[in-house]
Protein backbone atom coordinates (compact mmCIF):
# COMPACT_ATOMS: atom_id res chain seq x y z
CA UNK A 1 0.00 0.00 0.00
CA UNK A 2 2.78 2.58 0.77
CA UNK A 3 4.47 1.56 -2.86
CA UNK A 4 1.26 2.55 -4.51
CA UNK A 5 0.60 5.64 -2.41
CA UNK A 6 3.97 7.16 -4.15
CA UNK A 7 1.98 6.99 -7.46
CA UNK A 8 -0.10 10.34 -6.54
CA UNK A 9 2.82 12.14 -7.45
CA UNK A 10 2.31 11.71 -10.94
CA UNK A 11 1.00 14.83 -13.06
CA UNK A 12 -2.14 14.77 -13.72
CA UNK A 13 -3.45 12.73 -11.08
CA UNK A 14 -6.67 15.00 -9.03
CA UNK A 15 -6.78 12.89 -6.28
CA UNK A 16 -6.52 9.40 -5.33
CA UNK A 17 -6.79 6.75 -2.34
CA UNK A 18 -5.52 3.03 -1.75
CA UNK A 19 -6.43 0.80 1.57
CA UNK A 20 -7.04 -2.71 2.73
CA UNK A 21 -10.23 -4.23 2.08
CA UNK A 22 -12.56 -4.51 4.76
CA UNK A 23 -15.72 -5.01 3.97
CA UNK A 24 -18.08 -7.53 5.74
CA UNK A 25 -19.85 -8.27 2.59
CA UNK A 26 -17.85 -10.58 1.15
CA UNK A 27 -17.98 -10.02 -1.96
CA UNK A 28 -14.66 -8.77 -2.92
CA UNK A 29 -13.71 -11.88 -5.18
CA UNK A 30 -10.22 -12.10 -2.91
CA UNK A 31 -9.01 -8.97 -3.49
CA UNK A 32 -7.72 -7.51 -0.70
CA UNK A 33 -6.49 -4.01 -1.54
CA UNK A 34 -8.86 -0.95 -3.46
CA UNK A 35 -7.60 1.83 -5.00
CA UNK A 36 -8.91 4.62 -6.80
CA UNK A 37 -7.59 7.33 -8.99
CA UNK A 38 -8.69 10.49 -10.54
CA UNK A 39 -7.11 11.82 -13.47
CA UNK A 40 -7.29 15.57 -14.85
CA UNK A 41 -8.33 14.19 -18.45
CA UNK A 42 -7.71 11.03 -20.60
CA UNK A 43 -4.42 12.66 -21.73
CA UNK A 44 -3.50 12.26 -18.13
CA UNK A 45 -4.55 8.73 -17.93
CA UNK A 46 -2.64 7.74 -21.38
CA UNK A 47 0.44 9.31 -19.74
CA UNK A 48 0.17 7.91 -16.26
CA UNK A 49 -0.11 4.22 -17.81
CA UNK A 50 3.68 4.48 -19.27
CA UNK A 51 5.27 6.82 -16.92
CA UNK A 52 8.87 5.95 -14.96
CA UNK A 53 7.08 6.03 -11.74
CA UNK A 54 3.97 4.00 -12.59
CA UNK A 55 6.60 1.04 -14.41
CA UNK A 56 8.66 1.25 -11.44
CA UNK A 57 6.06 0.68 -8.79
CA UNK A 58 4.37 -2.05 -10.70
CA UNK A 59 7.40 -3.79 -11.08
CA UNK A 60 8.30 -3.47 -7.24
CA UNK A 61 5.20 -4.92 -6.12
CA UNK A 62 3.96 -7.21 -8.60
CA UNK A 63 5.14 -10.28 -7.37
CA UNK A 64 2.81 -9.47 -4.04
CA UNK A 65 -0.22 -9.58 -6.52
CA UNK A 66 -2.20 -12.76 -7.70
CA UNK A 67 -4.42 -10.47 -9.89
CA UNK A 68 -5.22 -6.83 -10.90
CA UNK A 69 -8.92 -6.02 -11.76
CA UNK A 70 -9.15 -2.41 -13.51
CA UNK A 71 -11.99 -0.75 -14.33
CA UNK A 72 -11.63 3.04 -16.37
CA UNK A 73 -14.81 5.28 -16.70
CA UNK A 74 -15.58 9.08 -16.97
CA UNK A 75 -17.23 10.51 -13.86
Amino acid sequence: IESLKRLHTIDGIVSMSVGSNNSKEGLSKGFDIGMRISFRDQAALDAYLPSELHQQVVAEIREYFEDVLVVDYEA
